[in-house]
């Protein structure tokens, strides 16, 4: 039997082989333990399954600014995994969220990144709404910024940092050699859950 798994929009997990196959040109393969194919697998599905779909929402300026802004924020901490080679530790939670946060944020205050946390992340993780005085606007000059007692999200400059922040993690993937620490922490994570899933 020749099961074939979609593994993100452009490839698929083709079993009997063990290789991960391109759907629109078969040409193109990879072998199970290829580091190449993990990272296109990896840009495909983050690329086209959350970001892509984010930056398509906040240019409309419209109450799906909140489901974009939730996907970026979901990037935050999931990137930092990558980083880190592992899942996050139950107590590790908002510190790694921060440390990622603020790279990619890099001009905002640590309170204005404490608050993403407390407020955006938290708010919106664990009951649907932004927590405090966090409010989206299309107004805003930065990403991130307190003004007064609110802390204020430009959607779509907030989706432009996460996806510039992506877009640099895989091209420092791509251009790193196989025995560097950015790909053993990589395939770490990695390899668990293509393990596991």
């Amino acid at each position: 039997m020749n099961e074939q798994i979609i593994v993100s929009e452009n490839y698929l997990w083709i079993e009997s082989e063990k290789i991960i196959r391109a759907i629109k040109n078969p040409d193109i393969f990879y072998p199970e333990s290829s580091i190449e194919g993990k990272i296109k697998v990896y840009e495909d599905r983050v690329n086209n399954w959350f970001l892509r779909l984010a930056q398509q929402m906040v240019e409309t300026k419209s109450p799906e600014d909140y489901i974009a802004v939730s996907v970026a924020i979901s990037y935050i901490e999931a990137v930092e995994q990558y980083r880190q080679g592992k899942e996050t530790p139950n107590n590790k939670s908002g510190e790694w969220f921060k440390k990622s946060a603020k790279r990619i944020f890099s001009t905002s205050s640590s309170y204005a990144i404490k608050r993403l946390w407390e407020e955006g992340r938290c708010g919106l993780f664990h009951c649907g709404f932004t927590n405090g005085k966090t409010y989206l606007s299309h107004d805003g000059r930065k990403a991130l910024e307190v003004k007064g007692e609110r802390l204020e999200i430009n959607p779509k400059k907030f989706v432009e940092a996460v996806v510039n922040d992506f877009n640099e993690h895989i091209k420092e993937l791509y251009i790193s050699k196989p025995d560097s620490d950015v790909i053993k922490k990589f395939l770490e994570l990695w390899d668990t859950r293509w393990k596991n899933s």
